[in-house]
């Protein structure tokens, strides 16, 4: 959120200061954009979204498991175990 925030600021002020100016903000969020790290986070987000679809989507289907519909990890693994 703070990096969105100033890059309106730079986005902004880079349009008073001439069109060279706010040329140098785009380009620089651009190379933020294509950075690794942002591509690592980015990775992550997906791998966590896909996780939480595939969760709803056996809630949905009433797929999900007994010992998966407990909070409790040791719950989960004890009614594994027991099966």
């Amino acid at each position: 959120m703070e990096m969105l925030l100033a890059f309106a600021v730079g986005f902004v002020l880079g349009g008073k200061g001439g069109s060279r100016d706010r040329h140098d903000v785009v380009d620089s969020f651009g190379a933020i954009r294509d950075s690794e790290e942002v591509a690592a986070v980015m990775m992550v987000a997906r791998s966590h979204v896909g996780r939480t679809l595939r969760e709803v989507a056996d809630m949905v289907d009433g797929s999900r498991s007994e010992a998966a519909a407990t909070p409790d990890l040791v719950d989960r693994v004890r009614q594994l175990v027991e099966r």
